[in-house]
């Protein structure tokens, strides 16, 4: 499962194989998610991975100060990242990960870029199914807003004539959220064909509050997985399943 790119990077060094995977969603507001990545081991202790991912949307009616109804225009949003990412096993119990990302993002007539980096390792102590994970995400410097939706054409007025003058609005520079996970997962039960693993992740984000996460799954002869969890911190989310 190339999602571990997403979540923490030095899961990424658990794929042996060339593997595919692509996740489209279509959300709430005609808003889309597209995921799609590809790993390719480099050799029996180390894999590398591609991915691109986006999410935006098309066709929001254009409103000014002027025409708060609509102009008849339209405009649309979009982000992307494509990212490169390396991981491998320094030993037999420890994984590192690292991942490479160009952002962009545009707002109708305004975008910006920018370079930014995850980093991530994974302990798999060996007992009780036990693993550590730790992970920091969005490494990177500022990103600005240009384009030509910050062009105006200015008219100032005197006592003699009206003078147009053209002029560029500025905008402030801003980073994209620095985000810390530490996370540990084990086995509860373990019989048979039965298996039930417990799993707790504790996330800070640069710009809103500490969150907790307790999850839960049970499995069935590795066919069937039921799953369960509980987040604490967020305005929105509570129980969850799957």
């Amino acid at each position: 499962d190339l999602t571990a790119l997403y979540w923490n990077p030095a899961g990424l060094a658990k794929t042996k194989d060339v593997t595919a995977d692509f996740h489209y969603t279509y959300w709430f507001a005609e808003f889309n998610h597209s995921f799609a990545a590809i790993a390719l081991p480099v050799s029996e202790n180390f894999t590398s991975a591609l991915q691109v991912s986006s999410f935006g949307t098309s066709g929001i009616p254009l409103t000014t100060v002027m025409d708060n109804e609509g102009t008849g225009q339209t405009y649309s949003v979009n982000d992307v990242c494509i990212g490169l990412s390396f991981s491998g096993y320094l030993t037999e119990e420890f994984s590192f990960g690292i991942t490479g990302k160009y952002l962009t993002s545009s707002l109708a007539g305004l975008s910006s870029d920018g370079i930014a980096f995850d980093i991530g390792t994974l302990y798999e102590t060996g007992i009780q199914g036990i693993n550590l994970g730790f992970s920091m995400h969005n490494l990177g410097s500022s990103q600005t807003y240009t384009g030509e939706d910050l062009n105006r054409t200015i008219k100032i007025y005197d006592y003699v004539r009206q003078t147009a003058i053209d002029a560029q609005y500025t905008t402030a520079a801003y980073s994209i959220p620095l985000i810390f996970r530490a996370a540990i997962s084990g086995d509860i039960i373990e019989m048979d064909e039965h298996k039930v693993i417990g799993a707790i992740d504790f996330i800070t984000y640069s710009d809103i509050p500490e969150q907790f996460h307790f999850g839960a799954e049970y499995s069935y002869d590795r066919m069937f997985q039921a799953r369960v969890g509980y987040v604490v911190g967020h305005d929105q989310l509570g129980i969850t399943g799957g």
